[in-house]
C-alpha cells in the first residue's frame, strides 16, 4: 500500500500523491521511529476509544494491547507524534468526560457531590449519584474520583493566563516596569542622600543605611535590565507583526468554512471539531510559514475562526 512520506498516511492503490501536502506516495516508509507507551489504564474501552480516536485524527501506527506484566491496557505510539498525542489526549477526555457526566433527560445539567444546599438537599444528591453510576460508559471508562477530579476543574482557582502576549504589549510592559523601577531607585537615592546631610531624618543608623542603599541600587540594577530586555523586544515587534498580518491574508485567502467542515466527522461533537478544525488550520499554517511559538499560532487560529468564521457553531 503507498505511504506518503511526509504525513505519514496510508492511501489505497492506484494513488500517487497526497491529498494533503501533495507529495508523491512511496511504497514503504524507511523511516525508523522510536515507539513509546503513551498510555497505561486498567479501562479497556478507554483504551479502544482513545486509540480509535487517534487513527481517526490522523496519528498513524496507533497500537493498544493489554499488557500482562502491567495488568494494564497501554497505547503505544510513534515518538514523534507524542506532541500532538498530548494535545488530542486533552480534548478526548473533556469531551468523554463529558458525556458521562450528561443526563438522560438532555438538559445539559450534570450531577455534583458537592452541590450547595440551596440547589439540592442531601436526599436528591444521593439518588442522582445512585442513577449517574446505573449509566454503562460510568465504570467502564472513568472511576469516580477521575470524575470529581475532572469535576472540581471546570471551576478552577483563579490563575495567571498563559495567552500569548505580542511583542508590542510585552515592549509596553517591560517599558512600565523600568520606568516605575528607575523613578522609585532614583527618588529614593534622592532621600537617602537628604537623610545622610540631615535635611531628612527618616533612617537612623549604619544598618538602616546599607540596607536601604543595597535596595534602591538593587531597584536601578533592575530597572537597566529591563529596560535592555525591552530594547530587545521592541526589536521584534516589526517582524512579528509583518509575519501576523502576511498569515491572516494567507488564511483569508484560503481558508474557508467549508473546507473545514469537509475535514471532520459531522457526527462528533462540536467541541471535537472544532478542536480538529484549530488544528488543521494550525497545522495549514506552519506548512506555509515554518516552525512557529505554539501559543502565538493558537491565538492567531482562534482569532481567524472567530473573527472571518461561523463560530456559532461551536
Amino acid at each position: 500500500m503507498p505511504w506518503c512520506p511526509k504525513c505519514k498516511q496510508e492511501y489505497v492503490e492506484g494513488i500517487v500523491t497526497c491529498a494533503d501536502c501533495k507529495t508523491d506516495l512511496v511504497e514503504n516508509l524507511t523511516e525508523d521511529t522510536e515507539r513509546i507507551t503513551f498510555l497505561e489504564t486498567e479501562k479497556e474501552l478507554f483504551a479502544k476509544k482513545f486509540s480509535e480516536f487517534l487513527e481517526y485524527s490522523k496519528i498513524v501506527n496507533v497500537e493498544y494491547h493489554y499488557e500482562e506484566t502491567l495488568k494494564n491496557w497501554i497505547i503505544v505510539i510513534d515518538e514523534k507524534d507524542k506532541k500532538q498525542v498530548d494535545k488530542l489526549y486533552k480534548a478526548f477526555y473533556s469531551v468523554e468526560a463529558d458525556s458521562v457526566l450528561s443526563t438522560k433527560d438532555t438538559t445539559s445539567e450534570v450531577p455534583t457531590f458537592h452541590t450547595t444546599q440551596d440547589e439540592m438537599n442531601e436526599a436528591d444528591i444521593s439518588k442522582d449519584a445512585e442513577d449517574y453510576q446505573e449509566i454503562p460508559e460510568y465504570r467502564s471508562m472513568f472511576e469516580e474520583e477521575e470524575l470529581q477530579d475532572y469535576l472540581d476543574s471546570k471551576n478552577p482557582k483563579p490563575k495567571v493566563s498563559a495567552t500569548y502576549v505580542k511583542k508590542e504589549e510585552q515592549y509596553k510592559d517591560l517599558k512600565s516596569s523600568a520606568d516605575t523601577f528607575l523613578i522609585v531607585s532614583l527618588v529614593g537615592i534622592v532621600v537617602l542622600i537628604l537623610n545622610i546631610v540631615g535635611i531628612l531624618n527618616f533612617f537612623a543608623g549604619t544598618i538602616s543605611y546599607l540596607v536601604m542603599s543595597g535596595l534602591f541600587i538593587a531597584f536601578l540594577v533592575i530597572a537597566f535590565a529591563t529596560y535592555k530586555k525591552a530594547k530587545e523586544v521592541k526589536t521584534q515587534i516589526a517582524g512579528e507583526n509583518d509575519t501576523t498580518k502576511a498569515i491572516n491574508e494567507w488564511l483569508f485567502s484560503n481558508i474557508t468554512l467549508e473546507y473545514l467542515d469537509s475535514l471532520v466527522n459531522p457526527n462528533e461533537s462540536k467541541e471535537i471539531q472544532f478542536f480538529h478544525k484549530i488544528e488543521k488550520i494550525k497545522e495549514l499554517v506552519e506548512r506555509n510559514f515554518g516552525e512557529l511559538d505554539d501559543s502565538y499560532l493558537d491565538q492567531l487560529a482562534e482569532e481567524f475562526y472567530n473573527t472571518h468564521l461561523d463560530i456559532s457553531e461551536v
